[in-house]
């Protein structure tokens, strides 16, 4: 389930705080299954004041498990996505491709 988003991937978060939000996906985590979405479940952040520099409060997006985003297609809709393999150059290299299930196109 991991491997269906990728970095750049525009997404919709379907549940939580930022429900309903789209973005694109600026990192993958994939060992914890997590993404991070660019201005979507931003947080704060308390940066202690030093002698050289005022203390301040900044907002840097948090990550959202994989199970809470769906891939939008170019209108705008949730998409399910499978995936499809072609015959490539040579006898034995393929090339996998991630598709939409209702439309049959290339994500």
């Amino acid at each position: 389930m991991l491997k269906k988003f990728k970095k750049g991937d525009k997404v919709l978060v379907i549940s939580g705080n930022s429900k309903g939000k789209v973005g694109n996906i600026q990192k993958v985590d994939y060992k914890e299954g997590r993404v991070f979405i660019e201005n979507v479940n931003l947080g704060s952040f308390h940066i202690k004041p030093t002698s050289s520099s005022q203390g301040s409060i900044s907002q840097k997006e948090r990550s959202i498990h994989v199970s809470n985003i769906s891939h939008i297609d170019s209108e705008g809709n949730r998409v399910k996505v499978s995936f499809y393999l072609e015959d490539g150059d040579g006898k034995s290299f393929k090339r996998k491709y991630r598709l939409s299930k209702k439309k049959k196109e290339k994500i």
